[in-house]
């Protein structure tokens, strides 16, 4: 038996008869002409820098809607910006707004300096 494949031929395919029914969920009011659905950003959660031999790419990890569902992904930080220009505008200033000190407090101390009592 160590001398033949472990292939079986097209004509041992049999057809497939289920006892259940698989019904596909309601088709959703965004769907588009290629079946794709479109996802919008919602939040940027993180950030990092993702080092190649050569530089540095700028990373942002992006929450994306899509039909009521969330998934979340790391994208580069320049293909953000070339897709949604406006909306990465107005997260990238909310974002600098959230990292002063007085809007957020866990970074409360870490900006400021206190003069060490003598």
């Amino acid at each position: 038996m160590d001398a033949f494949h472990n292939v079986f031929h097209v004509s041992q395919l049999r057809k497939c008869l289920s006892e259940q029914d698989v019904y596909s969920p309601q088709i959703p009011a965004d769907l588009g002409t290629n079946l794709t659905l479109e996802t919008r950003p919602v939040r940027i959660t993180g950030r990092m820098e993702k080092a190649t031999l050569r530089k540095v790419i700028p990373m942002v990890k992006v929450i994306w809607e899509s039909n009521g569902r969330e998934e979340t992904t790391w994208e580069t930080e320049a293909r953000m910006k070339a897709e949604f220009p406006k909306w990465y505008e107005q997260y990238d200033v909310q974002a600098q707004l959230d990292l002063d000190s007085r809007t957020h407090p866990s970074l409360v101390g870490e900006t400021c300096s206190i003069p060490k009592p003598r």
